[in-house]
Parts: C-alpha cells; sequence; structure tokens
C-alpha cells in the first residue's frame, strides 16, 4: 500500500468546522503513543525509513514506512501489522540490535471526506497539527490522489506550499 500524505500545522476549531459544514463524516478519537526505532546498520533518518510501534488506544501495531516516493507529498510504501503483545515486540527489537530513538504521544481526531482521511492530531509537545491522507495500491493512481487532496486543503482554507514534509518526531527532535 501507498500512503499519499499531506501534514499542516493548524487550528483545529476552525478546521473541524469546516470539516462539519462540508458534510464530513467523524470516524473516532484516538490516542497514540509511537516508539520509533532505528536500523543497526543505517540510520533511518539519512534514508527516510520509519520503523515504529505504536500503542493505539487498547491495540497495538508495528509500521514500517519506506523513503518518500514523490515531491508534491509525503507519499510512501506503508505496511501495518497488527500485534497482540507490545512488549514481545519491543523485546524482539532489542534483542535484533534496533535502537530507540524517539516517541510521539498525540490525541487525534478522525474524519473522512470523499475517501479522504482527515486526522486533527494535537502532539505532545508541538500543538495542533492536520493530516490528509489517501491510500493507493499503485503509484498510477498517486496523481489523482493528490488532486483530490489538495482540492479539499484549498477548500478548507489551508495553503498547500505551508505543507510540513517533517515527521513529528523530527519535528520534537528540533523544535
Amino acid at each position: 500500500m501507498i500512503e499519499v500524505e499531506f501534514k499542516f500545522k493548524a487550528e483545529h476549531s476552525s478546521v473541524e468546522q469546516l470539516l462539519i459544514e462540508i458534510g464530513a463524516e467523524f470516524i473516532k478519537d484516538e490516542y497514540n503513543l509511537d516508539q520509533y526505532y532505528n536500523h543497526p546498520a543505517k540510520n533511518y533518518i539519512e534514508t527516510d525509513e520509519v520503523l515504529r510501534l505504536r500503542k493505539l488506544n487498547d491495540e497495538f501495531e508495528i509500521t514500517y514506512k519506506g523513503p518518500k516516493i514523490n515531491a508534491q507529498s509525503k507519499s510512501r510504501v506503508e505496511q501495518n501489522i497488527t500485534i497482540q503483545n507490545y512488549e514481545e515486540f519491543e523485546l524482539l527489537f532489542d534483542n535484533l540490535g534496533f535502537v530507540k530513538s524517539g516517541y510521539v504521544e498525540k490525541k487525534r481526531r478522525k474524519y473522512n471526506y470523499d475517501d479522504i482521511t482527515i486526522t486533527l492530531d494535537n502532539v505532545k509537545g508541538l500543538g495542533e497539527y492536520a493530516e490528509f491522507e489517501i491510500d493507493i495500491e499503485d503509484e498510477y493512481k498517486m496523481e489523482v490522489a493528490i488532486k483530490k487532496i489538495k482540492k479539499l486543503i484549498t477548500r478548507l482554507g489551508l495553503d498547500v506550499e505551508d505543507q510540513i514534509m517533517n515527521s513529528y518526531l523530527y519535528l520534537l527532535e528540533n523544535s
């Protein structure tokens, strides 16, 4: 799967009000605690990859994100695996030589509009952000997804040029 994503610093009250006005469907509230790891033989910051363990409310998942594949957005290959035992995978990563590189804690409010997932993130230590995402199966659908997301972003009064290409972990480490 390829995740086509745009991220912005955004005041939630105004964005959420506009989402409601255009008929976006509220999906759910979430609490995420993301523990990031670095590879023992290469630097994921340099290769633009991500490996994380996520506590998602009462569920757990492992996520790998490959390097960005598009200069217009944060599009990249993403693989998610639901797991049952967080601590066992934490121990496995430690035993394989992966090094903890930081964590991100956030509260999320999710909406859907026209097959776009809109996530309003309140990131501990950073503040309020909005993410817009469409998951696609192959790169041939990327341009259509990008145009669709940009149209919604503009409709919500955000400027596409203000997009943030860095991860929350990077922003936290460099704030």
